[in-house]
């Protein structure tokens, strides 16, 4: 048997082994194709560099391997991830000026601070050392970018030196812990003519944030907190300015408008900013509407958490929903009524816990999705006391759709509290919740997730701003909330 027959790959052309492929593994990977074959040993060369190198935990080795890679590739790049020490910004100004990185299409930004230890003492980085984004990098990789993600407290160029930018292909922009102006944000964005994606996660340096895109389909913002403490020069203390207004203007396009927040602990104040969204006829996936909107306005009415509306918005093409601080079914009923055909609905509770419903459900006034639509609840913070299990049976009981309920169990949940239970049974609670199944219900599945994170960090949220805006941008995932039960 000839079996070089079977090796399919090899029989591909170079330009689409290396295009397609070996541009697409990571750099280790990607180098150690050469051993397969003596054919492949100039393909490594060839092919558009991705270059993706997390820190060691030697700087000076880190310094070195990717000084190396740079040197032996002849460029293009298709990506470069590399973290931009604080006390070396001359290699990252070297490795970005590499003829290796000539038509770079993805550029990802990440500073860091390397510290030492002696003995028991902690070093804090130098306070001379600038945190300010260098301009020419974003003025040369301009014409070609498809992705740029800035992160980690980063002080963005002036508003006077982006007047004239502009980023024909850029897709995607993620900028987390980001310092920029609200006219150098304005004006990146209208300098982007095709951008989908656009996530800003714990910025700073703007009020107000415009959205007025003919092309933008994904747009996720946690605004930061207020009493963020990343400035280290103690001399001259600096007032952050924080987000306090997000408005939707024009976007005919946009399908995903996410609003994440992170708080750093139970002390924490909530922020609190404004949602008005003017024109966005083609929602799909909306949320998390919570407490920290202070006024939630779509299409000129304004939602209201506790307040019966007698005409209540619909919004018929939002079909995923996320919702927190919402313990009562009265304050899940309003919004539901808003949303008629929606098939998704992911609850977060507040600190105080699920509350049982105070009413029935009034079949006589039904709520659209209720009854024709809703097929999937997701319940974050669930501990199975009795409160948290008459809240889910209303689903149950009524959602006539409905084909599974999703629970996250936190395991750090205190059990010694007055009410709960010592050990998990998940028999026990399945049973107790099909009690209430209907004849409609009869094929629920329950599934119990159990997580470790604290529940008060990180609300429907990635684990870093790179995995809020894959989930975003990716057009495989329809629901960027899934993220939280898989």
């Amino acid at each position: 048997m000839d079996r070089s027959k079977d090796d399919l790959i090899s029989n591909l052309p170079d330009c689409v082994i290396g295009g397609e492929i070996i541009t697409r593994l990571p750099v280790a990977d990607a180098a150690r194709l050469q051993i397969l074959s003596t054919r492949w040993r100039n393909i490594w060369r060839s092919s558009p560099l991705n270059l993706d190198l997390p820190v060691p935990i030697y700087y000076h080795d880190y310094k070195d391997i990717v000084s190396t890679i740079l040197a032996a590739h002849p460029g293009p790049a298709r990506r470069l991830k590399v973290d931009w020490p604080y006390d070396d910004g001359e290699s990252y100004s070297r490795w970005l000026q590499s003829r290796a990185v000539t038509g770079l299409q993805e550029l990802e930004i990440e500073p860091r601070y390397y510290s030492w230890w002696e003995g028991t003492v902690f070093q804090p980085p130098p306070p001379d050392k600038t945190r300010t984004l260098p301009e020419w990098p974003l003025f040369q990789f301009a014409p070609t970018l498809r992705v740029l993600k800035i992160g980690h407290h980063t002080c963005f160029p002036s508003v006077g030196s982006m007047a004239a930018l502009r980023f024909p292909r850029l897709e995607v922009i993620s900028f987390c812990g980001v310092d920029i102006s609200e006219g150098a944000l304005h004006g990146i964005l209208a300098g982007c003519p095709v951008l989908r994606t656009l996530v800003l996660d714990d910025c700073t340096g703007f009020a107000t944030v415009r959205i007025n895109s003919p092309t933008i389909t994904s747009f996720a913002i946690s605004p930061s907190h207020s009493s963020r403490g990343f400035d280290y020069d103690h001399e001259e203390p600096r007032v952050w300015v924080t987000t306090s207004q997000v408005i939707i203007e024009d976007a005919p396009i946009l399908e995903k408008l996410v609003l994440f927040r992170r708080l750093l602990d139970d002390t924490a104040e909530p922020f609190q900013f404004q949602l008005l969204v003017l024109s966005a006829p083609r929602v799909k996936v909306l949320g998390s509407l919570s407490s920290a909107i202070r006024k939630l306005e779509i299409g000129g009415t304004v939602l209201q958490r506790t307040v019966i509306m007698e005409k209540p918005l619909q919004m018929r093409t939002v079909k995923v929903l996320a919702l927190e601080d919402a313990d009562s079914i009265d304050v899940v009923s309003n919004y539901l009524k808003c949303f008629p055909c929606l098939e998704k609905l992911y609850i977060r509770a507040s600190s105080q816990g699920y509350r049982s419903a105070a009413a029935s459900y009034d079949k006589q006034n039904p709520i659209e999705c209720l009854e024709h639509h809703l097929k999937m609840v997701t319940l974050d913070g669930y501990t199975g006391i009795r409160p948290h299990v008459k809240f889910a049976q209303f689903f149950v009981r009524n959602a006539r759709s409905l084909e599974l309920m999703k629970f996250r169990i936190f395991r750090n949940y205190p059990c010694h509290q007055p009410g709960r239970t010592k050990e998990w049974n998940e028999e026990d609670q399945r049973r107790q919740l099909q009690q209430a199944r209907s004849m409609a219900s009869r094929h629920l599945k329950f599934c119990f997730v159990r997580g470790a994170r604290c529940c008060r960090h990180d609300v429907y949220c990635g684990h870093d701003f790179e995995d809020m805006s894959e989930y975003m941008h990716s057009s495989s995932r329809g629901d960027p909330f899934d993220q939280w039960f898989e």
